[in-house]
């Protein structure tokens, strides 16, 4: 995912630098403006009358807005077909999303809007929509582009998309994810990382300007030992795309068969104005990758101890279940970019399962050197460590004190012809409210795996629950010891999985949807558990990473009276919304406060008192994790943000003339 950053419906979401700007779909502070004696009740967001406000209800807090998706990158050249899969993140409804494509010089070509079940997934196919385009569109036709999806709702991160770039002839796949628009304005710096698996290993890098404005973008290729080739400008006209050859823009690196290096892109703007895509690939043996890329923070950041896990690599004879090769056998490979012009420390750890005990093996890397990319042996190391002939899985840790940002990391499994590729997408090992994975398949012969590890010294109880495309769900119980990890077959629970915890079998008809991970004994509650997901298809040589979303709240709605007469109480309620649309009262939890005690006072249980006539607001604020956000974008850590945010109402005579929300955020520990 290479943006995060959304502007949140006009409201201007800010948060501490010294960790990220968020711009985070959620308000967790609602307030309510009530009138006190003879004071008339009108509607709290809107000015009626001089003298006049009213307490806002869950209706009225919850208008539906228009929320914007972008992904940077869709090709139909040489052979690729490129199709869009959308998922409803709401469990308590359908939802309808209109899916737009972008052409190379920035023509807008608007698609059939999909109607999307509960807990639903959809598709469109790129191919055959520019194959039956309009006639003001086909004179603009590209072979790739950009896209986005519009849709309406009263908070965004209830929908998930990705769009995968296919050529099974090839066995080529790369997978990219929308995010929302806008964020952060200023200056901004990305660092990509690339490889070459092998000699002929080329790349690409596409650049997209997800405004109707025009900027500039610098791009630079760095080598192994932070040599930058010369910064090539770009100009990017509203809503164009560049493709860029990776080899042309390197040309004055050295080159080296098993090269390493990075990709430095500047631009002014707003953190979501450009989408950066990139990929690596031999066309000949039918390798593919994903660059991944992370944003650098360009106001200063507090320097913070950071760990991420790599989890479910893939390491020797693969299970027999997946259906390979009889002669496949996986090596993982990690490569990690240190992008500051200091030294930097790095501790890494493989942790892997021995006769159902966790075993924990140190691994002896160098502090990385001043703008490096080091690959690191791991075949030697697991050699080394006795595992030489080891077949299973592996889960990497890597820490290090700095700032995010600071460390660039690829990981991920491929076999010994370079054909079958895993990448693997580290995650930080933090606490959140749950995870949404976008996209499971069991279709032509697909299945996708999901590991999960548990990086704490305490046992976790855990539900997984698997929504089907078409609407229903599957939800079974997963028990992981300390530090222990398991893999999830999809196809593997269809065919013989037990009763659910509702006695439901998984459905036999079911080809395609998402799944969360929540908290077993509640669905609000806590955990810290790294997730990875990859779909794959042994026929057809191809896995397909996904997008992984942070489950947790979206904002915080107040419902009262409208009016509380002196001398009298009324019970005031916090209703917590979630970003798969359910609501939690949490009135008992919340911090209640009052503009004005002189005029109403409120308790720590809601109770609001009449003291005096007049006008007052009554607000309910909490801390919690962000829902409806990608747990490692390049805006952060790798983890799923916490926040605390503040609501301000303007109040004049009595009636609301302004009203304005914004949040300052901050990961805790």
């Amino acid at each position: 995912m290479f943006k995060l950053f959304a502007n949140w419906i006009g409201k201007e979401l800010r948060s501490n630098r010294t960790r990220l700007f968020l711009a985070v779909s959620t308000a967790i502070l609602a307030a309510i403006a009530f009138t006190l004696s003879s004071v008339v009740a009108s509607d709290a967001f809107r000015s009626k009358s001089p003298h006049s406000a009213t307490a806002a209800t869950s209706s009225s807090l919850h208008e539906n807005r228009i929320q914007v998706l972008n992904a940077g990158l869709w090709r139909t050249d040489r052979g690729f077909n490129a199709t869009i899969r959308v998922t409803n993140l709401l469990v308590v409804g359908p939802l309808e999303v209109a899916p737009v494509l972008y052409m190379a010089d920035g023509t807008r070509y608007e698609l059939p809007p999909l109607k999307l079940p509960a807990s639903g997934e959809s598709s469109v196919n790129v191919n055959e929509a520019l194959r039956s385009a309009p006639p003001t569109v086909a004179a603009h036709l590209s072979e790739f582009g950009s896209a986005s999806l519009e849709y309406r709702y009263s908070f965004p991160g209830v929908a998930a998309a990705t769009v995968q770039i296919l050529d099974v002839p090839r066995s080529l796949i790369f997978t990219y994810c929308f995010g929302p628009s806008g964020g952060a304005p200023g200056p901004h710096t990305a660092e990509g990382v690339w490889w070459k698996h092998d000699p002929d290993t080329t790349g690409f890098v596409g650049l997209a300007n997800t405004t109707s404005r025009a900027f500039e973008a610098k791009l630079a290729v760095v080598g192994a030992d932070g040599e930058e080739s010369a910064e090539r400008s770009f100009t990017l006209q509203g809503r164009t795309v560049k493709l860029l050859d990776l080899e042309e823009m390197g040309d004055r690196l050295p080159s080296r068969p098993n090269g390493r290096g990075g990709i430095r892109v500047r631009y002014d703007g707003a953190s979501g104005d450009l989408l950066i895509a990139g990929g690596l690939q031999n066309d000949a043996i039918g390798y593919s990758a994903t660059i991944p890329f992370l944003f650098r923070e360009s106001a200063p950041v507090e320097i913070a101890p950071h760990t991420y896990a790599s989890v479910g690599m893939m390491v020797g004879k693969p299970d027999a279940m997946m259906g390979f090769p009889a002669t496949t056998r996986f090596a993982p490979y990690a490569v990690i970019r240190n992008t500051t012009e200091d030294r930097l420390p790095v501790t890494a750890s493989i942790v892997y399962t021995n006769q159902g005990q966790p075993v924990t093996v140190p691994l002896p890397l160098k502090p990385l050197r001043p703008l490096s990319t080091e690959g690191i042996d791991l075949k030697a190391l697991l050699a080394a460590s006795g595992l030489g002939s080891f077949d299973g899985m592996i889960n990497l840790t890597f820490s290090f004190k700095g700032r995010p940002g600071d460390l660039l990391i690829s990981t991920g499994s491929v076999d010994q012809t370079g054909n079958y590729v895993f990448a693997v997408q580290p995650e930080a090992a933090k606490k959140s409210s749950g995870k949404e994975i976008a996209f499971w398949s069991v279709a032509d012969g697909s299945d996708t795996m999901i590991s999960l590890w548990n990086p704490l010294n305490a046992a976790q109880d855990l539900a997984v629950t698997f929504h089907y495309a078409d609407g229903g769900e599957y939800r079974f119980p997963v028990h992981l010891p300390a530090k222990a990890d398991t893999m999830i077959s999809v196809a593997e629970l269809k065919m013989t999985g037990p009763p659910d915890l509702d006695g439901n079998i998984f459905s036999a008809t079911a080809q395609e949807g998402s799944a969360s991970l929540t908290n077993l004994a509640d669905p609000r509650g806590e955990q810290t558990v790294v997730v990875s997901a990859g779909t794959f298809n042994v026929r057809t040589a191809t896995c397909g990473g996904g997008c992984n979303l942070c489950r947790g709240l979206t904002n915080v709605v107040v419902v009262g009276a409208n009016s509380v007469a002196v001398s009298t109480t009324a019970q005031f309620s916090a209703i917590a919304n979630y970003s798969d649309g359910t609501e939690y009262d949490i009135t008992g939890g919340a911090s209640w406060t009052s503009s004005n005690s002189s005029i109403a006072s409120v308790n720590a249980a809601g109770v609001v008192s009449g003291v005096a006539s007049g006008s007052a607001f009554i607000d309910a604020s909490t801390d919690g994790i962000v829902g409806g956000v990608c747990p490692n974008p390049p805006e952060w850590d790798g983890g799923c943000p916490t926040a605390s945010f503040e609501g301000a109402q303007s109040v004049k005579d009595g009636a609301i003339v302004r009203s304005k929300a914004f949040a300052t955020s901050a990961d805790r520990e």
